[in-house]
């Protein structure tokens, strides 16, 4: 009995170390692990993370709601600028926290007749249908259901009928290979090409 006890004690310490230790690496990780580049602005270096659980090497914005330190302040359900006013606009894991119906047509206005729309989104291929769920109301359900305390919704493959809907073309590009490493993206990530 005494070998018993004397071995779960030392299998709990050392799950106690290791965690101490993967505790450490995720607290200096979240400064950014590995050097990566911005196709928009030429920026090469550590970004920091973001999210939960943590996105390595993730925030480069200039656009946000309630960010701190953005160039602009916008709400994406009624941006307050004019038509046709941009060639490019990145969407980068927006859609999934508000009214994507409301932000994609506004994102189709704001776009001069050519332009570009980068979108992403937490998506799973393999459904067919956007997950949502109006009764899920907490952080901690939010959490459980769709992975971040303010996200509120999944989507599902049918999110393509839903860029086209908005009015816009769609091509896609699937993150692999040294562009995984080099932006950062996650690996087999979609990037969808929305062109007004």
């Amino acid at each position: 009995m005494n070998t018993k006890f004397h071995s779960a004690i030392a299998t709990i310490k050392s799950l106690l170390t290791s965690n101490k230790a993967y505790l450490a690496h995720v607290v200096k990780s979240m400064s950014g692990v590995h050097p990566r580049e911005c196709p928009i602005c030429n920026y090469s270096g550590k970004f920091k993370a973001f999210g939960s659980p943590p996105r390595w090497d993730a925030i480069c914005k200039t656009a946000d709601l309630e960010g701190n330190g953005v160039d602009l302040k916008l709400n994406i359900e009624r941006i307050d600028l004019k038509d046709n006013s941009f060639d490019v606009v990145i969407c980068c894991h927006v859609l999934e926290h508000v009214n994507h119906q409301l932000a994609l047509a506004e994102l189709f206005r704001i776009l001069r007749p050519s332009g570009l729309l980068y979108l992403m989104v937490p998506i799973i291929e393999g459904w067919e249908r956007t997950y949502e769920n109006t009764d899920v109301k907490t952080d901690a359900g939010r959490n459980l259901h769709f992975g971040q305390r303010d996200h509120v919704r999944y989507f599902g493959s049918d999110l393509r009928e839903m860029i086209k809907h908005a009015g816009f073309d769609l091509h896609e590009f699937t993150a692999e290979g040294e562009n995984v490493i080099r932006y950062g993206l996650l690996r087999g990530e979609k990037v969808f090409v929305c062109s007004k």
